[in-house]
């Protein structure tokens, strides 16, 4: 008798077992996964979840950060996971010596999205609900357990979906950017997004755009409708058509001239393409007077005035942009895939 109210007592103060709401996925050692870049939003400590990718073991390498060519992870994750807010209910259960188990909960949901450069690949709504009775020496694992169930039945998922990773990368071979009306006025934060279908042979159809005003809807309904990529080879299992997301940013836009950010985000084969039309159409143009340039030019200057105190280097700046298209131009031209600002930023010397 008195052992088993030892055992009972013991029970109390160390609380049950941890239950979960997600069954313990079934992870394999194949196929192994390419190296991906990941970010994360929302109260779930970054270590944790890049620690769990990591320990899998299915993909080459787990990266902090995104790359602009390679394939990037967002987690968005939702809940408190904060212990804090247990401590009410263990100081009621001291008044109980712990007697009296104090229940538990940990309600998880994470998002997963998988692109590579802007092609979203996939996306991944995933939630967990851990309960279990807390006593005097607290399950410390629940936060953590929660999570790592939530990452790996992640990870299983796109295990069971690995032909994602050999969809053909999508190329821009012209990617023209919104053209707004003269005058147009805009909040600081308008913004569209957009989806569209990209076929085989290069041409984009199905174009949706989100809630804005008319006029930014069409002017990206316009621009998407003659954008092109480089076409691809449809064999077995490849597939015909992709579905593409893209996020325009108008708010510093005035007549008709893009965003910074618009303008830096583009791929460098997109770039390239852009310069190459405008040359033939105008053999005796300079360089600086490609649209994508011109435009960089300004927007750099008026970000620079901004930040610096400095006259000589603000009024320098143009000079040393014209300067540096000729070596941008070419680093483009050798690595079609990468950026267009993380060819700026290498050109300038600024760090990325």
């Amino acid at each position: 008798m008195r052992l088993f109210l030892s055992l009972l007592m013991l029970l109390a103060l160390s609380g049950c077992q941890v239950t979960h709401s997600l069954p313990e996925p079934q992870l394999a050692r194949e196929p192994q996964l390419p190296e991906i870049h990941v970010q994360i939003a929302g109260p779930v400590p970054g270590h944790w979840v890049r620690n769990e990718l990591r320990q899998v073991g299915v993909f080459e390498q787990v990266a902090e950060g995104r790359d602009p060519s390679g394939y990037n992870l967002r987690v968005v994750s939702l809940g408190d996971y904060s212990t804090a807010r247990h401590i009410p209910k263990l100081l009621l259960s001291a008044f109980t010596l712990f007697t009296v188990p104090v229940p538990v909960s940990w309600d998880g949901r994470m998002s997963f999205e998988l692109s590579r450069g802007e092609q979203l690949l996939a996306r991944y709504d995933i939630a967990n609900q851990t309960r279990h009775y807390m006593g005097l020496f607290a399950h410390a694992n629940g936060a953590n357990e929660n999570v790592r169930l939530i990452v790996d039945e992640f990870v299983a998922r796109l295990q069971k979906d690995a032909a994602i990773f050999s969809v053909p990368l999508l190329k821009p071979l012209y990617t023209p950017q919104p053209q707004l009306p003269a005058g147009l006025k805009l909040p600081p934060d308008a913004q569209v997004s957009a989806t569209f279908t990209v076929h085989a042979d290069g041409h984009v159809s199905d174009i949706a755009t989100s809630q804005a005003p008319v006029e930014l809807q069409q002017a990206v309904i316009d621009s998407l409708s003659t954008w092109r990529y480089e076409p691809w080879a449809v064999q077995d299992g490849t597939a015909r058509q992709q579905r593409v997301e893209k996020r325009f940013a108008f708010g510093s836009a005035s007549d008709g001239v893009p965003p910074l950010d618009s303008l830096l985000s583009q791929p460098c084969s997109a770039v390239v393409a852009e310069a190459d039309r405008f040359q033939a159409a105008h053999p005796q143009a300079q360089l600086r007077e490609v649209p994508t340039f011109k435009y960089t030019s300004a927007l750099l200057f008026m970000s620079v005035l901004s930040r610096s105190a400095n006259t000589e280097h603000v009024l320098g700046y143009p000079r040393k942009f014209e300067e540096a298209l000729p070596r941008i131009v070419a680093q483009c031209r050798a690595n079609p895939e990468s950026s267009y600002e993380v060819q700026v930023a290498k050109a300038l010397g600024l760090s990325h």
